[in-house]
């Protein structure tokens, strides 16, 4: 019996075939949850992995008289989001219900949905992250889909030093020297062709203006932008202990690091903050916090470094392309899909930068991207394309 029937019989009213489905789709969708747990917990033990797998169980099916079939697609996004806010339970000690958003629970067309379904579905459940990276920045920035990984890595790297680190096209071809047997060495012809491809400069734009998460939490906060899941986690523990004696990070109390933490690296709503159980801010407080956080956000001056940038090396390309739409739809992609930001704060996030290039990117064209499937879909139909063609070569 396929994913789909048995969401269907989940949903429906019989309770005991409701139970051996969800049986069905728990054991089926473990793996996937596990992956997602662990990319999004690594500090916390297997045990505890284990414990967010099993509350989040519990909060589905109670949760199930509220939820809509629409689809594999959008049921695993649910368990992840469901198993997000089990984490973070755990983590911090918030109980409270579930958080059921009906915006996360989209509409596919019934006439799309079984093109849709099995291509997507892989893409979001994936335990290979690098998949789901790879196939997104083929079909939005329109990366040469003959080409090698490594020689879009190795153009990444050549657009790098040429644009950003204003490095000769001699000491370039130095650089990316073949690094293994057979590999072709660069000339002067190949690489003026690479940084002359709008796709390759649309592949630098989106590298410089895609901020993780966690780097986007460190720059607020002002400690080491290479900080990792484990060292915030670890970072949010200490924040949330009553008693500790520790310092916070310069220019912060531990009450706003654990607010920072929680609203930029896992994008906790504002409401869901003001009602924690270890948190005492006022909605006053919590708006002019986030107001400072907000300054903070680096993505205008990364988008200030990359016009300056272009304009010093006399390239109008490189302008042109960061209004593309295709690096802007690849940033929300990647930030609503990976990050699980809600649209709201990939609108606060990208909506400045993308004006500096004379982009509009509204609220309303996020939703019509995110909500109605439409970056989905465009991949989905990218990737059964695409796959064909290379099977065929």
């Amino acid at each position: 019996m396929d994913q789909l029937r048995d969401l269907e019989i989940f949903l429906g009213d019989d309770v005991k075939s409701a139970e051996l489905a969800f049986e069905r789709l728990m054991n089926q969708q473990a793996k996937y949850v596990y992956s997602f747990l662990k990319r999004n917990f690594s500090s916390n033990s297997a045990d505890d992995h284990e414990d967010m797998f099993q509350q989040m169980k519990i909060n589905v099916w109670k949760s199930r008289k509220n939820i809509k079939n629409q689809g594999i697609a959008a049921w695993i996004k649910f368990l992840q989001r469901i198993a997000k806010n089990c984490g973070l339970d755990l983590l911090s000690g918030r109980s409270g219900p579930v958080d059921m958003d009906s915006r996360d629970l989209t509409d596919i067309p019934e006439s799309e949905q079984r093109r849709v379904e099995n291509i997507v579905t892989s893409l979001l459940s994936s335990e290979e992250e690098d998949d789901f990276h790879y196939w997104a920045d083929l079909c939005f920035l329109k990366l040469n889909p003959k080409l090698s990984r490594t020689i879009h890595n190795r153009q990444l790297i050549a657009a790098k030093l040429y644009y950003l680190k204003s490095i000769s096209w001699g000491e370039i071809i130095q650089v990316l020297y073949p690094s293994s047997e057979g590999e072709n060495e660069l000339n002067r012809s190949e690489l003026d062709a690479w940084l002359s491809d709008p796709a390759v400069i649309r592949y630098l734009i989106y590298h410089e203006l895609f901020i993780p998460c966690t780097e986007i939490t460190a720059i607020i906060l002002g400690i080491p932008n290479k900080s990792t899941h484990s060292e915030l986690s670890e970072l949010l523990e200490i924040a949330m202990e009553q008693s500790t004696t520790a310092d916070p990070p310069a220019g912060w109390t531990w009450r706003d690091c654990a607010v920072v933490i929680l609203r930029y690296r896992y994008a906790m709503l504002e409401k869901s903050i003001l009602t924690h159980a270890k948190i005492t801010i006022s909605e006053k407080e919590l708006t002019e916090l986030c107001v400072r956080s907000d300054a903070l956000l680096p993505f205008c001056n990364c988008m200030d470094k990359l016009i300056t940038k272009f304009r010093q090396s006399s390239s109008t390309l490189g302008e042109q392309m960061a209004a593309d739409r295709g690096v802007w739809q690849r940033l929300a992609f990647e930030y609503h899909f990976k990050e699980q930001i809600p649209h709201k704060d990939i609108h606060s996030y990208l909506n400045a930068p993308a004006a500096k290039v004379s982009y509009s990117l509204t609220l309303n064209m996020l939703n019509a991207w995110i909500s109605n499937y439409r970056l989905l879909d465009t991949l989905a139909a990218y990737v059964q394309v695409h796959t064909e063609d290379l099977n065929n070569d």
